[in-house]
């Protein structure tokens, strides 16, 4: 897998980490963020993965359906 797919799945993980800690000590809006976050970087990993180009905008859901207009949504382990 290439290093840069590696790197935005990484940071992807560390904002839903930072979502649940925000949401343990009652910080919802940033919580609320960190997911938003974390769901926009993950994409952009599959996006670039599948595609091999980057996605440009933060549309969580444009992202989401140019992923999927390629094939099924599958990342690997």
């Amino acid at each position: 897998m290439r290093e840069e797919v590696t790197n935005w799945f990484k940071q992807a993980e560390a904002n839903l980490k930072s979502a649940q800690n925000c949401k343990k000590s009652f910080d919802f809006y940033m919580s609320v963020f960190a997911s938003q976050q974390a769901v926009e970087k993950a994409l952009k990993a599959l996006c670039l993965f599948k595609l091999r180009e980057f996605p440009k905008g933060h549309s969580i859901i444009y992202i989401a359906r140019k992923a999927v207009m390629s094939q099924s949504i599958c990342f690997p382990g």
